[in-house]
């Protein structure tokens, strides 16, 4: 999955609150140890929520090298 996101007009509603909630659910269900996601730094409210539901920021470093 590329990107995610609840439209602004709808946010509060806990659509998302309920949707990691599935995810987080069903990945169990299948074995998966961990659910891991990417966040801007600069996404102050995306980083809020993460860490009201539980998230921790990992030890991992996703590099990038733009080409264009």
């Amino acid at each position: 999955m590329q990107d995610l996101y609840v439209r602004a007009e709808f946010r509060r509603l806990g659509i998302a609150s309920s949707f990691v909630k599935y995810l987080f659910e069903q990945s169990s269900k299948k074995g998966s140890p961990s659910v891991n996601w990417l966040c801007l730094r600069s996404n102050e409210n995306a980083l809020k929520f993460y860490n009201r539901i539980g998230g921790v920021i990992s030890n991992t470093f996703l590099y990038q090298i733009d080409l264009l």
